[in-house]
């Protein structure tokens, strides 16, 4: 009953604000936050939230709405502080809320309760890519793989290791990369470009994409892609 006043209420302010068309708009993205919030899908509700706040920013129900997916999702936390779920929506939740170090500590908590779990994982290395914190990606990366090794993950683990001028380390995170998609063009192109060989076209087979690295002379690639 509360979030059905919340709409009626957004509804009379935003066609204040604007036009018929923009309030229409207004009140679907507000419908969708709404949705979002019953099946306790907070940053998604806040991210629709955002959307109603950039034409509306001063608009007190939108504010106390997206206070309160926040809110929910540190109750979640209270409710349930040994699950790392929990922790993860908050963080989450505080993420698209724009703060960005309390769901670096929210993350940090889901990892210390759950330390293989590749969603967090996954949002830990996300988050610390998007504030440029490479000691952090790369520490969440490394478990990531240990885990459940990626092509994606490998080829980002690479990429980290030649920013930080370990060439060597680079070029093994490729490797294992190959070994695990010999034939993915983005695989073979980073290989290219770490042993400065031409980055050959790769092919849908895995045959073809071995013998690829032996005409490119990336002789140890091919073999690892063989034995892979």
């Amino acid at each position: 009953m509360r979030l059905l006043a919340a709409l009626l209420l957004l509804t009379t302010s935003a066609s204040a604000q604007s036009g018929d068309a923009d309030a229409a708009w207004l009140e679907g993205r507000f419908v969708r936050a709404l949705t979002a919030l019953s099946v306790d899908d907070d940053s998604a509700a806040v991210h629709y939230l955002d959307d109603v706040l950039e034409i509306a920013p001063d608009d007190a129900t939108v504010l106390a709405v997206r206070a309160e997916a926040v809110y929910f999702a540190r109750r979640a936390t209270e409710a349930a502080p040994d699950q790392a779920e929990a922790w993860r929506g908050l963080a989450a939740a505080l993420r698209a809320a724009g703060q960005p170090a309390d769901a670096a500590d929210a993350l940090g908590r889901a990892r210390r309760l759950a330390p293989t779990d590749l969603d967090v994982l996954t949002a830990l290395a996300d988050l610390a890519a998007e504030q440029g914190d490479a000691a952090l990606e790369w520490d969440a990366l490394a478990a990531l793989v240990r885990v459940g090794d990626t092509v994606a993950a490998r080829l980002r683990l690479s990429l980290l290791a030649e920013r930080a001028g370990d060439a060597d380390e680079a070029l093994a995170q490729a490797r294992a990369a190959g070994r695990l998609a010999p034939a993915e063009p983005a695989v073979i192109r980073r290989l290219a470009e770490l042993s400065d060989a031409p980055a050959p076209v790769a092919s849908g087979a895995p045959a073809e994409g071995v013998a690829a690295l032996f005409e490119a002379g990336q002789f140890d690639d091919a073999a690892d892609a063989l034995l892979a």
